[in-house]
This record gives C-alpha cells, structure tokens and sequence, in this order.
C-alpha cells in the first residue's frame, strides 16, 4: 500500500508570492504612469513656440471671434478672412497671373476652388466649407462674384491687429493645446528699455487655441477662453477652457 505524499509547504512562500504580487502591481503602476507621461507632454521649447508663433501670425491678425469647432463657429466671414490672407500670404508679393487671373477691369481674383482647398488645408478634411458670399472688415471688403465663383482682392492693405505669443504648449494625443498671449500689433504700445530693447506690452487677452496634427501638418481646431488663467499660469491645474 502506498501511503499518501504528504506536500511538504515552505513557510516562505506565502510572503514571497505577496511581495512579488506587490512588485508586480508597482510594474503595472509604472508602466500606466509612463503611458500618460506620454499621452500627455508640456513643452517648453523656444524653437517650437517660434514655429506655432509662425503658424497663428494669421489667425490672430484679425481677432476671429472664440469657437469650440469649425463647424459651430457663429461667424463663418472670419475662417472665409483667414483662408483669404493666407493666400495670400503664400503669394508673397503681389499676386501673378499664373496665381490669380484678373477680371475686365484688372482686378486680381481668388478663384473660389483655392478659397475651398485653403479651407481645407487650415480647419481639415472634414471641416464643412462656408457658403461663399461677399464680406467685409472695419478696413476692406471681399467680393464675391458668382459669374466668375471667385473673390475680388481688395486695394487696400489689411491692418494688423494682434500678433500671438505662446506661453505654453501642451501636447495631448494627436492635439496640441497653446496658451497663446495676444499682443497689440500697434507700436504706440510697445516701449523700449534703458539699452533700447523693445519690451513687449503686456497682453490684451490669452486665448486656448486647439490645433490637430495632420498629414500636411496642423489644422485649427478651436479658439478658446481658457479658464482659471490664473490658475494655468501658477501650474496649479490643467489647461481647459469655457
């Protein structure tokens, strides 16, 4: 008759699974902490706040008035404004036949299908296009000629009047979420030090705005007021906005 094998337990085994459950559990910690870490990045690089300064010059030029989505913003004028400078910012100089064609009378055209591409390019592939029509700014107006489906470019020049500053970057996923100070353009605000170094005014606002990375880059998403500024600028919460 064989006897039973009698299961012979060490007095260790208890304690040592516990603490190797313990390590196991911290791993997990970490590695989900490393994982946000890298969902969620703040950075603050000189050179890149210079790009993104680059990439909102004709945004904030012109004040567009706060929006959550391309597709809910009250005044379409302003994104049709937006598409119309950066054309014309990409010709450069002044416009050339072989860029713009010209009407009877000489004046330069923006064919609407580049207005349509433009829009694209700055709010998304999914972004719905405006009706186009005629608008106007406080300094010039847009024509919008059907006969033609194209834009009259004004005589007159644009005035500037804001120019962005970007406190901070905060990357989120696929977004990139900028603090972005909005300083007067107009030199009557601007002051120069003892040694003749201009100093920057102090901002008239700071907005939220919200870009998506792209395959050509970045599109806009949102202009907003962000709240607890205060707060932001203490490090004491997250960016968010209203």
């Amino acid at each position: 008759m064989v006897g039973k094998r009698r299961v012979r337990r060490h007095r260790w085994a208890f304690p040592v699974g516990v603490v190797l459950l313990l390590f196991a559990v911290a791993g997990a910690v970490s590695l989900v902490s490393l994982l946000i870490q890298g969902v969620t990045r703040v950075i603050d690089n000189p050179k890149e706040k210079a790009m993104f300064e680059q990439y909102l010059r004709l945004v904030v030029m012109h004040d567009p008035d706060p929006f959550d989505d391309v597709q809910t913003a009250k005044n379409a004028a302003q994104l049709l404004d937006i598409c119309m400078w950066s054309l014309l910012d990409d010709a450069q100089s002044a416009p050339t036949p072989q860029e713009f064609p010209t009407d009877d009378d000489g004046n330069v055209l923006i064919p609407q299908q580049k207005v349509e591409n433009e829009f694209k390019k700055i709010f998304g592939e999914n972004a719905a296009m405006p009706p186009h029509t005629t608008f106007d700014n406080a300094d010039y107006e847009f024509s919008y000629d059907p006969k033609t489906k194209s834009y009259v470019v004004p005589a007159t020049g644009a005035l500037t009047i804001y120019v962005p500053r970007v406190r901070s970057i905060e990357k989120v996923g696929n977004s990139v979420k900028l603090l972005v100070d909005y300083l007067a353009y107009d030199a009557a605000d601007w002051r120069f030090d003892e040694n003749g170094v201009p100093q920057e005014p102090e901002p008239a606002k700071t907005m939220l705005i919200t870009l998506f990375e792209s395959n050509d880059g970045y599109t806009l998403g949102s202009i907003q007021t962000p709240q607890n500024l205060q707060a932001i600028l203490e490090g004491t919460t997250r960016i968010a906005a209203k």
